[in-house]
C-alpha cells in the first residue's frame, strides 16, 4: 500500500494526463482524502468548485451549490451585484412554489458556465470539481449523474478543461472505463507515520513538555489498528489550543489523552476522538458542536453563517440582547471549534467534520445538554434547509441583493434595537408576507412586526423570544396553518393564558416550544400529530398536563421548572412509544411518577430537583436508557428494582444530594462511565463494582456514612480515571486502578493507610491534607 506522499504524487500524474477526467479517491474517512483533493485544489492551475453529497443529494441541490460558488468565479465576483431581475438562488425548497424557478435558474447557470469556460481556455487553466461523499456511500449511479450534468453545462470544446475528483468510502462497482482512475487510500498510517504526524502537528510549548516526551507513545498507540491521519490532528490540536488559552490544564491534558479510554459501545471509532471532546471546558461550545454534528449528519457541510444561525436561534447563548453581539459569541465558538479540528473550513466558508466525528452521536449522549429549543436539525426533511443568509446591519437576513430584499426575502433574524427604531420606516407589511423563518427577540408588543404576524402565512419556523406579549398578540397566529416550528418563550413572561384553538389547524408543526409561558394549561394539543419536540421548560403555573396519547411522534418532551404541576395522568406516557428524552426536572409537587415502562426508545430521564420524589417505579423496559439524573431530588430513598441491569445501556447515573441508602446491584451494566454520589449523606456501603468495565469516574465526595469499600473491586476498574472520596468517613482505601489520574482525599479525617499502589508516575493529581500524604508522593494540591 502507498504511503500518503506517494499517493499524492499518483494522484497528480492521474490529473496531469489529458486522457484521464476523473479521479475517484477511495479510503476510509478520516485518512486524507478531502484533505489531499484541498491541497490540489489550491494549485494555480486549478479554478475549483466543491460539491458535499449527502444521503438525501439530488440535482437541485447540485444546481444550487453550482449556483453559490460560480459568483465567485464568473466576472460577476461581487456577492450582492444580480441583476435586479433575479431572484435569489439559496431558499428553503418547496416544490410546488419553485419548479419552474429551478428551471429558469438552470438555464442562467448553464450561461455563466459557458462564460467561464471561455476563460478558462483563455488562461489554459482548468476548473476542477470535487463530488466530496463525507462518509455517505452514495450510490456511483449519483456520481455519474452529476458528473454528467455538469459537462452539459459546458460546450464540447472546454471538456479537456474539466476534471472531476470523487472521494467516496466505498466503491462497489469497479467497472472503470479509460477516463476514470480509481485510486486506493491507506486503510491506516504505519505506527511510526503516525508517530511523526503526531510529534509533527503539537506546537513546541507542547512537545517540551517533559510529560508529552513520556506519554507520546501511549498517545500513539490509542490509535491501534485505526491510526487516521484526521484522528492525530484532532487530539493534537486539542493539546496545542489548551497550551494556548489554559496551560495550567496542559499536563492533565496530555495524561488523559495518554490513557483515555472508550466504552465498548464505541469500540470501533478511535477514542482520542472522544478525549479531544472530553477536552472541552465550555458546556456553550460543546452543545454548538453536537448541535453541528447532529446537522451535517444532513447536509454534510453548510456555510458558517447558516451554522452560527442556527446555534443562535437553537438559543445556545443565555441573556439574549443583541443579534450582533451573539452573532460575535457564535463565531468565537465556531473559531474554537476549528483551532480544536473538531470542524473544519472548506471553499467558500463551508464549514464540515471528519466522518468518524460524526458517527460519535451513535455512541454517545454525554456532553450535549438536550438544550435545543428548537431542534432544527431534525425538522428539515429531504432536501429543506435554513438558506443562504447574512448578517447585516444587526440582522441576519436572506442573502439576496439588498435592493431586491422585499421581493425576495425568506429568512429574517430581528432584535428589539431595530424594532425601537420604527419598524413602520424599515419593513413594509408586504415585504414580510413571504418569509419563511421569522425570529424576533426581545420585541415590544407594539411593534408593527408583532401585530401583523396572521399576514405571514408562508411562514414555516416562527420564533418569538423574549418578547413583551399580552394574550391578544397571538390570538391570529392560528391562522399560520404551514409551521413546522414555533416557539413563544420568555424569562418574564406576561403572557397568562394561550387561545383555546391556537394549535388547532397547525397540522404540519414538528416543534413547539413554550417555555417561561405563565398559562395554568396547555391548548389542546391533539391535532399535532407530527410533534417530535415540546418543550414546556420553566412554565411554573401549569398546573395540569391533559393526556398527550395523540402524539405518537414526539422524541422529545421537556416539562422541568413546572413546580406548580399537581399530578400526572397515569397513562400519560403510554402512547408516546418513540419519546427519546424526557425533563421532569423541577416538578416540586409531584410525588410519584407514572410508568416509564412503554418508553423502550428512552435515552435520557432526568428527574432532578424534584423534592417530593421518595421512590422510582421499576425501569424495566427501558434498554435504550443512557442517562439518569435524579439529583437534588431531596426525599430520594430508593429504587424499586434490585439490580439495574435492567438498563443495560446506561452511561451516566447520577443520585448527588439524595437521600438514597442503598443501591440496586451494578452488575452487567458494561456501558457505565459515570456515576455521581455526591452529599449522599445516608449511604454506607456501596456494592459491588467489578464489573463496571467502562467506569471512568466515581463521585462520592461528602457521602460521610461511607467508612469502607466492601471489596477490592475499584482495583479491577481498568478505565477508572478520576476517584473522588473527599469528606467521608472512609479508614483506609484499597488498592487503586493502574490508570487512575486524580484522587481526591481532601477532607477524610479518618483515613489512616494508603495503598502501595498510589506510588505511580501517571497519577497527576491526589488532593488532600499534608499529613494524610506519604512522603515521596507525587500530588498537587487544589
Amino acid at each position: 500500500m502507498l504511503t500518503l506522499e506517494e499517493t499524492e504524487k499518483n494522484i497528480m500524474k492521474q490529473l496531469e494526463d489529458a486522457n484521464k477526467s476523473t479521479i475517484v479517491l477511495v479510503g476510509d474517512s478520516g485518512m486524507g482524502k478531502t484533505w489531499m483533493a484541498r491541497k490540489i485544489s489550491e494549485l494555480d492551475k486549478y479554478d475549483t468548485l466543491w460539491v458535499y453529497l449527502t444521503e438525501k443529494y439530488d440535482i437541485n441541490l447540485f444546481y444550487e451549490d453550482i449556483a453559490k460558488q460560480y459568483l465567485s468565479l464568473s466576472p460577476i465576483t461581487e456577492e450582492w451585484k444580480h441583476d435586479e431581475d433575479e431572484t435569489p438562488l439559496f431558499v428553503i425548497k418547496v416544490e410546488s412554489e419553485e419548479e419552474k424557478a429551478d428551471q429558469k435558474e438552470e438555464s442562467k447557470i448553464q450561461n455563466k458556465m459557458r462564460e467561464i469556460g471561455h476563460a478558462l481556455s483563455r488562461e489554459n487553466k482548468h476548473l476542477l470539481l470535487v463530488l466530496d461523499d463525507l462518509g455517505n456511500n452514495n450510490d456511483r449511479s449519483l456520481y455519474v449523474k452529476l458528473s454528467t450534468e455538469w459537462r452539459s453545462m459546458f460546450l464540447p470544446k472546454f471538456h479537456n478543461h474539466l476534471k472531476i475528483i470523487i472521494t467516496t468510502r466505498e466503491l462497489r462497482d469497479r467497472n472503470e472505463q479509460q477516463t476514470i482512475e480509481v485510486i486506493d487510500f491507506p486503510k491506516h498510517l504505519r505506527p511510526q507515520e503516525s508517530l511523526e504526524l503526531l510529534n509533527g502537528s503539537v506546537d513546541k510549548n507542547v512537545h517540551e513538555k517533559s510529560n508529552f516526551q513520556k506519554h507520546c507513545e501511549a498517545i500513539n498507540g490509542k490509535s491501534e489498528g485505526i491510526r487516521k491521519p484526521a484522528t492525530i490532528t484532532v487530539i493534537a490540536k486539542a493539546l496545542n489550543y489548551i497550551a494556548q488559552h489554559d496551560a495550567s490544564e496542559l499536563e492533565r491534558a496530555i495524561l488523559q489523552a495518554a490513557y483515555y479510554e472508550k466504552s465498548s459501545e464505541g469500540e470501533k471509532l478511535n477514542p482520542l476522538i472522544y478525549c479531544a471532546c472530553d477536552l472541552i471546558k465550555s458546556s456553550v461550545t460543546k452543545n454548538c458542536f453536537w448541535h453541528s454534528m447532529h446537522l451535517f449528519r444532513s447536509y454534510g457541510g453548510v456555510h458558517f453563517n447558516v451554522l452560527i444561525t442556527h446555534w443562535i436561534m437553537e438559543g445556545y447563548f443565555d441573556h439574549f440582547d443583541h443579534i450582533e453581539k451573539k452573532y460575535q459569541e457564535a463565531h468565537n465558538v465556531l473559531l474554537e471549534l476549528i483551532d480544536r479540528a473538531l470542524l473544519k473550513i472548506q471553499e467558500n466558508n463551508v464549514v464540515a467534520v471528519e466522518g468518524d466525528e460524526s458517527k460519535m452521536i451513535d455512541y454517545c449522549l454525554l456532553g450535549f445538554n438536550h438544550t435545543a429549543a428548537l431542534r432544527l436539525f431534525s425538522v428539515f426533511k429531504d432536501n429543506e434547509r435554513l438558506g443562504g443568509v447574512t448578517r447585516m446591519n444587526g440582522m441576519i437576513k436572506t442573502l439576496c441583493n439588498p435592493k431586491c430584499w422585499e421581493e425576495n426575502n425568506y429568512t429574517l433574524l430581528i432584535d428589539h434595537t431595530h424594532l425601537c427604531q420604527g419598524d413602520n420606516q424599515t419593513f413594509s407589511i408586504n415585504s414580510m408576507k413571504k418569509l419563511k423563518v421569522l425570529a424576533v427577540f426581545k420585541a415590544k408588543c407594539e411593534s408593527q412586526l408583532i401585530s401583523s404576524l396572521s399576514e405571514m402565512d408562508k411562514l414555516l419556523i416562527l420564533v418569538l423570544r423574549s418578547c413583551d406579549l399580552r394574550d391578544d398578540d397571538i390570538t391570529h397566529i392560528n391562522k399560520l396553518k404551514e409551521l413546522k416550528v414555533l416557539e413563544i418563550s420568555s424569562d418574564d413572561s406576561h403572557l397568562m393564558s394561550l387561545p383555546d384553538k391556537l394549535f388547532s389547524e397547525m397540522t404540519n408543526l414538528q416543534s413547539l416550544n413554550l417555555s417561561g409561558l405563565q398559562m395554568k394549561s396547555v391548548s389542546s394539543l391533539s391535532n399535532l400529530r407530527e410533534l417530535s419536540s415540546l418543550i414546556l421548560r420553566q412554565c411554573s403555573q401549569l398546573e395540569e398536563v391533559e393526556s398527550l396519547k395523540e402524539l405518537v411522534q414526539l422524541e422529545i418532551l421537556d416539562l422541568s421548572g413546572a413546580s406548580s404541576l399537581k399530578s400526572m395522568p397515569s397513562i400519560l406516557f403510554d402512547e408516546m412509544t418513540n419519546l427519546k428524552s424526557l425533563n421532569l426536572s423541577g416538578l416540586q409537587l409531584i410525588e410519584s411518577f407514572p410508568s416509564f415502562s412503554k418508553l423502550s426508545k428512552l435515552r435520557v430521564l432526568m428527574l432532578k430537583s424534584c423534592s417530593r420524589l421518595q421512590n422510582l417505579q421499576s425501569l424495566r423496559g427501558l434498554g435504550e436508557l443512557q442517562i439518569l439524573d435524579i439529583s437534588d431530588s431531596t426525599s430520594f430513598e430508593n429504587f424499586e428494582d434490585k439490580t439495574l441491569s435492567v438498563i443495560p445501556k446506561i452511561q451516566m447515573i447520577n443520585l448527588s444530594r439524595t437521600k438514597i441508602q442503598s443501591l440496586p446491584e451494578f452488575s452487567e451494566l458494561r456501558y457505565l462511565t459515570q456515576i455521581f454520589l455526591s452529599s449522599c449523606h445516608y449511604l454506607p456501603s456501596l456494592p459491588t463494582l467489578q464489573y463496571l468495565s467502562s467506569l471512568q469516574i466515581l463521585d462520592l465526595s461528602g457521602a460521610t456514612m461511607l467508612k469502607t469499600f466492601t471489596d477490592q473491586s475499584i482495583q479491577a476498574l481498568d478505565q477508572l480515571r478520576v476517584l473522588d472520596v473527599s469528606n467521608t468517613s472512609i479508614s483506609k482505601l484499597p488498592s487503586i486502578p493502574s490508570n487512575l489520574l486524580e484522587l481526591n482525599l481532601r477532607g477524610c479525617s479518618e483515613l489512616k493507610e494508603l495503598p502501595s499502589t498510589i506510588y505511580k508516575e501517571n497519577l497527576r493529581q491526589v488532593t488532600g491534607e499534608h499529613r494524610y500524604l506519604q512522603p515521596g508522593l507525587n500530588y498537587i494540591y487544589a
